[in-house]
This record gives structure tokens, C-alpha cells and sequence, in this order.
């Protein structure tokens, strides 16, 4: 038998269960890419969860986009408070209000 050929017949969902992970919803996508950051931030962020790391990422396309260049440290302590007061409310909205705004931006 051909390599890995014995693991076509299991369904996706079934290979990501048995390996720990959580199977890809629609509109998603996962790539592996490389990361340069400093070493106690890389370490972080390897810390977190595959869909943790995503909204990590989604995050900070949102602030990069808002300043189109790296913010001075006044800013970014300013940008900083605000995020982490949205994360205290958005960790209270449940995961079907995600699924549905996900659906509705077409992601």
C-alpha cells in the first residue's frame, strides 16, 4: 500500500480529532509561515491555539492598516488600552454571533 494511502479513507474530520486538532470551518484556510519577531514574543506566540494565533494576526492586520506604519509608543499605548477594552467585550460575545459575522463578511 502506497504511503499514508490507509489514511485517505478516514474522514478529515476524524484525522483532526485523532490528532488533537480542531478541522478547518468554512472559509478558513491554515498555511504554514515564518515569523520574526523577538524571542519572548515568538514564544508567546507559539504558546497559542492555531484559531488563538489567527485572531492574534487579524488583530494586528487591523492596527498595522489603521496606521500604515509602526505607531510611536505614545499611540501605541493609546491603541493598546482601547484593544484591550474591545477584548473584554468581544470574549463575551458567544461563538455563533462570530460564525454569522464571519458569514456576513464573507470570510
Amino acid at each position: 500500500m502506497p504511503r499514508g494511502r490507509h489514511l485517505q479513507r478516514i474522514p478529515r474530520e476524524e484525522r483532526a480529532r485523532r490528532l488533537g486538532q480542531e478541522p478547518l470551518g468554512p472559509g478558513e484556510a491554515s498555511e504554514p509561515v515564518q515569523v520574526r519577531a523577538r524571542e519572548g514574543v515568538l514564544n508567546r506566540f507559539k504558546e497559542l491555539s492555531a484559531r488563538e494565533r489567527g485572531q492574534v494576526v487579524a488583530l494586528g492586520l487591523v492596527l498595522y492598516d489603521r496606521y500604515e506604519q509602526p505607531p510611536e509608543p505614545e499611540e501605541l499605548e493609546d491603541v493598546l488600552d482601547g484593544i484591550e477594552r474591545v477584548a473584554k467585550i468581544m470574549e463575551r460575545i458567544p461563538d455563533l454571533i462570530w460564525r454569522v459575522i464571519e458569514r456576513l463578511w464573507g470570510r
